[in-house]
């Protein structure tokens, strides 16, 4: 944990240091990679608050829960139990023994809630830890965030620009976006190919479809033509 709050650590340059900064190559690179560490660092330390917390909400639905709904049960069958029992015997068995196994259950339930809880309660602790370092994160890397663009601010965005500057594709923030802009673009292009050639399947598996059934039909009318000939 430690050891990646180190790398989110980020350095706030000032709007003019800034642009001396995006200006060069060396400068450029070393913010974007501050920015997609601090970026990547929040977004799995929300995924794990994320992740803890559906836990929690499980556990409180499958062994609270079901442990009340069992002992609800469990009471409603001892009642009737005891009732039967006044009136008709033998017949109180029928309800005594689901009783008997409701209280059983929701006994066992009790005890892995209370194990549960321990647990669930250092869950709780790691949310609150987390929730508090990604606000710390995000106070520190907002005011540099605002010295970029919205449109190259993406963790997608960031990640393409360091890229291009270690490959040598650009050597300043300016040829880094215009790379982006250039991928961005190619990566809308084909995303929207990809939809119109799934459209174009639905189209053609529909006509097919289609096609099919008259011929169903077609053959369907034949059959009942010969069956009132004969």
């Amino acid at each position: 944990m430690a050891e990646a709050q180190e790398d989110a650590e980020i350095e706030v340059p000032t709007p003019v240091q800034a642009e001396k900064v995006f200006s060069t190559q060396e400068g450029t690179e070393r913010v974007l990679v501050a920015i997609s560490n601090a970026g990547h660092y929040i977004d799995d330390r929300q995924k794990e608050i994320a992740s803890n917390k559906a836990e929690i909400k499980k556990w409180e639905f499958h062994t609270g829960g079901v442990a009340k709904i069992c002992a609800v049960i469990g009471i409603i069958c001892a009642v009737i139990s005891v009732l039967l029992g006044c009136f008709c015997g033998m017949y109180c068995l029928l309800f005594a023994i689901p009783a008997a196994v409701c209280a059983v259950f929701t006994f066992v339930r009790g005890r892995e809630a209370s194990l549960d809880g321990y647990y669930n309660n250092g869950r709780r602790e790691a949310i609150a830890k987390d929730e508090k370092e990604v606000g710390m994160v995000k106070e520190k890397l907002n005011p540099v965030l605002s010295l970029i663009p919205e449109d190259y601010s993406s963790l997608d965005a960031i990640d393409y620009m360091i890229k291009a500057l270690e490959m040598g594709w650009a050597h300043d923030f300016s040829e880094a976006a215009k790379e982006w802009n250039e991928e961005s673009h190619r990566r809308k292009v084909e995303n929207m190919e990809n939809l119109r050639l799934q459209s174009q399947l639905r189209t053609e598996s529909a006509v097919r479809d289609l096609r099919d059934l008259e011929m169903a039909n077609l053959a369907f009318d034949v059959y009942r033509d010969v069956r009132r000939r004969r």
